[in-house]
């Protein structure tokens, strides 16, 4: 529930331009290519300790995410998955590595390294 409400909060006083973002738990879509502050922020560790793991097959944007990174020397958790976007947390040695950003109506991904504070992929995706 805090996270919602700093979400929204957040959502509210970024309010610049005519992007569209998504809370978790909001069923807007996102449709922004540009990179905001809030993706680059690692999420609370009950919130992705809670969430359910992941397999290298569950989804589609996997694929081009493991030419980034080895999907084997890391957990996945989904963290949101919406009709907007799911978020996937992957953690390397007990703290949280990179995010996994996929906007659904864009078929856009982005992955975030947290190590290096950078953007690894920020790509529409082939169909």
């Amino acid at each position: 529930m805090k996270l919602l409400l700093l979400a929204l909060t957040l959502l509210m006083f970024a309010g610049c331009g005519d992007e569209e973002f998504e809370a978790p738990g909001n069923n807007e879509v996102t449709t922004s290519s540009e990179i905001v502050e809030e993706e680059f922020e690692q999420v609370p560790e009950e919130d992705y300790e809670s969430a359910d793991p992941i397999q290298a097959t569950d989804y589609p944007e996997l694929s081009a995410i493991q030419e980034e990174i080895d999907l084997d020397t890391v957990e996945g958790h989904l963290v949101t998955d919406n009709p907007g976007t799911r978020v996937i947390i992957f953690v390397e040695d007990g703290q949280q590595a990179y995010k996994s950003i996929y906007i659904k109506s864009d078929n856009r991904l982005k992955l975030v390294d947290f190590k290096a504070n950078e953007l690894l992929i920020d790509e529409e995706l082939a169909e």
